[in-house]
């Protein structure tokens, strides 16, 4: 990679976007050097050409995300939101995200040239954190929840994908997407992505701040 980026990228962890999300851009960075490479050209069509181009996009996308969330926000009375684990808050936005998005899924998870498919939402509700577990919604107030909405919010959608689970098994992505239920699953979860994503009482002091 050049010089002058590495540079850019070590500015990037001095400076207040936590280490995770510098993580993001830098993963950005590495595979589109990586691209280079191996097309070794600067003419652009090269790179969208290659069959990796896809997976720039999508980590683009997720770094992104990941930088449009305010860490400053405070409650009404001026004290900052402490959410234990911001980290797993930007993934749960993601993966709300992407159950929500209908342009995402037909770019990404019918497209043979990725790997994204409906398994990873499906992965983070209901292995890769306890937001499925009934009666956590307590726990994880100020955790990954900002408020009582939240929960409210993004339990419907658990709740129908579990469902539809049951219902489909291992089935791909197109089953999932041409179930009859999915409108609504896609419906519940723009709302719970909406709100939690522009929730001004959304996050405070990041659990990989920079010391």
């Amino acid at each position: 990679m050049n010089p002058d980026t590495l540079a850019a990228l070590k500015l990037l962890r001095l400076s207040y976007m936590p280490d995770g999300d510098a993580k993001l851009v830098e993963d950005v960075f590495l595979l589109v050097g990586e691209i280079s490479a191996l097309v070794g050209t600067v003419r652009f069509e090269s790179y969208i050409q290659s069959p990796r181009w896809h997976e720039v996009t999508r980590r683009a996308a997720i770094a992104c995300l990941a930088l449009s969330i305010d860490y400053s926000v405070k409650r009404e009375n001026g004290s900052p939101v402490i959410v234990q684990l911001p980290s797993m808050r930007e993934s749960l936005i993601w993966n709300l995200f992407q159950l929500s998005d209908f342009d995402f899924q037909h770019r990404f998870w019918l497209d043979r040239f990725t790997y994204d498919s409906v398994d990873d939402p499906i992965h983070f509700i209901f292995d890769d954190s306890t937001v499925a577990e009934e009666g956590f919604d307590d726990e994880l107030m100020d955790v990954i929840y900002a408020d009582a909405t939240e929960p409210k919010l993004v339990m419907p959608v658990v709740h129908l994908l579990d469902k539809l689970i049951h219902r489909l098994g291992d089935l791909d992505s197109a089953a999932y997407m041409s179930a009859p239920e999915w409108p609504e699953i896609r419906a519940k979860a723009r709302a719970a992505y909406e709100y939690v994503r522009r929730n001004r009482r959304g996050l405070g002091s990041p659990d990989h701040a920079i010391t």
